[in-house]
């Protein structure tokens, strides 16, 4: 592979870390009250934990797609953002994908 290839390889996937401090700056622009560490202190837990009750992803989906939620009160916040996107066709996801890593599950 030529040295072009391998830097257009390497800027258009940027390691983890560059990604998360990415999404944690534009998160923080949009919603400069989040509870997160700036972006070089952001943790993936940091991200996950701001994500995983489903409020933030609310506020992006209001902010993004204004009319996509439907005002659903017998379903939680992470509810109704998978039927949105869902109904926008966007793939699945479950709710455990907000959940930590188990690594009780991981090989010794």
């Amino acid at each position: 592979m030529s040295s072009s290839n391998n830097a257009a390889a390497a800027a258009a996937s940027p390691d983890p870390s560059r990604r998360r401090e990415d999404v944690v700056g534009w998160l923080l622009a949009l919603f400069p009250d989040l509870p997160l560490p700036p972006p070089p202190e952001a943790t993936d837990e940091d991200l996950r934990a701001a994500l995983a009750t489903g409020r933030l992803l609310c506020a992006l989906l209001r902010r993004l797609c204004p009319g996509a939620l439907l005002d659903d009160a017998s379903t939680d916040n992470v509810g109704r953002f998978r039927a949105a996107v869902e109904r926008m066709g966007v793939a699945k996801f479950s709710a455990s994908d907000l959940a930590p890593p188990s690594f009780a599950a991981m090989p010794n």
